[in-house]
């Protein structure tokens, strides 16, 4: 059971909280570099659909999730999701990958090829356009679709686009191999915004369906061409 903190250490909170942010930071630096070199160039969209299958696997299951979260207290699940985080690190550092950039190619790869500040510049406007559909498609448009789907609770409008991004992980791997990164990502975005403008002109509960259907596998082709990209 849960218990209000007393005195000064209620103030320690937000320190701990603002290191364990930045610790999140630089441990999803440090596992996409890991994941680079465990796959080529070539095989990084397969090797990225499974962590993007598992992302829509969670998030679909998220109100089971939730309630056994909420059952077990939030220290008990903070300290299980931190152990989990440190495993899960550890054991692929384990894998010993066998595509490793040697430190003779990495050098050499950093002093001719130095990464401009118009690049960082596009990295970030495609990083923030990505983030906001996401965010946008998460948490707006579920309600817009729940109107069109009075008998469908919006929770599980939210699951089922992530349910169909992640059945559609695997798939999609082998087309972006095709694509490129590149196109990928402009498939994704761009059709995550027409299917908004569709959503909200659309007065069809069929069509609701399968716009829910396409945002899932638009989703998934976002998350599959980032990391490539």
């Amino acid at each position: 059971m849960e218990q209000n903190l007393q005195g000064g250490i209620r103030w320690l909170i937000p320190v701990l909280m603002t290191i364990w942010v930045m610790a999140m930071i630089v441990f999803r630096g440090s596992a996409i570099t890991l994941l680079r070199q465990l796959a080529p160039d070539k095989e990084l969209p397969q090797a990225n659909a499974v962590l993007v299958f598992v992302f829509g696997l969670v998030g679909a299951i998220g109100l089971l999730l939730d309630m056994l979260l909420k059952s077990i207290g939030a220290s008990i699940t903070f300290i299980l999701g931190a152990i989990t985080l440190v495993m899960g690190a550890y054991i692929l550092r384990l894998s010993h990958p066998t595509h490793t950039l040697g430190p003779s190619i990495i050098n050499h790869s950093v002093s001719d090829s130095p990464i401009s500040k118009l690049l960082l510049i596009l990295i970030f406007l495609i990083g923030l356009g990505a983030g906001l559909e996401v965010n946008l498609l998460l948490s707006i448009f579920p309600k817009v679709l729940q109107s069109q789907l009075p008998n469908i609770k919006l929770e599980f409008i939210a699951s089922g686009i992530l349910w169909v991004s992640a059945i559609a992980s695997v798939p999609l791997a082998q087309l972006t191999v095709k694509l490129g990164a590149n196109q990928t990502m402009l498939l994704g975005l761009g059709t995550i915004a027409a299917l908004m403008k569709l959503t909200l002109s659309n007065y069809n509960n069929m069509l609701a369906i399968g716009l829910i259907l396409a945002f899932g596998i638009a989703f998934c082709l976002v998350f599959i061409g980032m990391i490539p990209l």
